[in-house]
């Protein structure tokens, strides 16, 4: 165990105060005596003096212990609560993220839709200034002004060349046609009524008193 005194060794005043007890018919001695009395009186209080302050000084040091322990208690909840700010700053930040994705998706759905609709306004332009012009035709060999598809605005294969050649159009052929115009034959409908349903949607109108071209 450690020394409890700090001063080191100390002097046993009773042994000395037996000794000199043993002398006291000196008047020298006896004096002695006296002064080693008061000193042990002295030194008792000395003792009691710095015990009283050593035991100030660690019931500081023991407050000190448990204030600092208090304030990195209170760092550390700090620092729990930072750490939970930053995980909801990171969840806010993903979400937005998700968000810009949506809005990104969105915008490309959008310029798809106003894609596919200019595709349709020209295809619809086109096949308009066709119509009109196959209306002046004025016989079966006149060239056809011939119509695009209705949605993508390319040019349909096969499409007849003139009146003529429409009339030699076989059903399967005709239908495909008729689907790339937006056009759905009837169920049952026979080959010469999606023929007449062709015509006249590309502008081959009977004129009054002549049949069509």
């Amino acid at each position: 165990m450690a020394n409890q005194n700090p001063f080191g060794p100390q002097l046993d005043f009773d042994l000395i105060a037996d000794e000199l007890r043993k002398t006291q018919n000196l008047p020298a001695i006896q004096a002695l005596h006296r002064e080693f009395t008061v000193f042990r009186q002295e030194a008792a209080e000395f003792r009691q003096e710095t015990g009283r302050e050593f035991a100030a000084i660690r019931q500081e040091l023991t407050e000190f212990r448990q204030e600092t322990g208090r304030e990195f208690a209170a760092v550390r909840r700090d620092i729990t609560g930072i750490r939970e700010d930053v995980g909801g700053i990171r969840e806010d930040i993903t979400g937005i993220r998700e968000h810009v994705t949506g809005l990104r998706e969105d915008i490309t759905g959008i310029r798809e839709d106003v894609g596919s609709t200019s595709l349709a306004i020209r295809a619809s332009n086109h096949n308009n200034t066709a119509r009109v012009q196959n209306t002046y035709l004025a016989t079966s060999s006149d060239p056809l002004s011939p119509f695009v598809n209705a949605s993508t605005a390319d040019p349909i294969p096969n499409f007849p060349g003139s009146p003529q050649e429409l009339g030699q159009l076989t059903t399967n052929r005709i239908n495909l046609i008729l689907r790339q115009l937006g056009l759905a034959p009837g169920p049952g409908m026979d080959l010469a009524t999606t023929k007449q349903m062709l015509r006249v949607h590309i502008g081959l109108t009977e004129v009054a008193g002549r049949p069509p071209p």
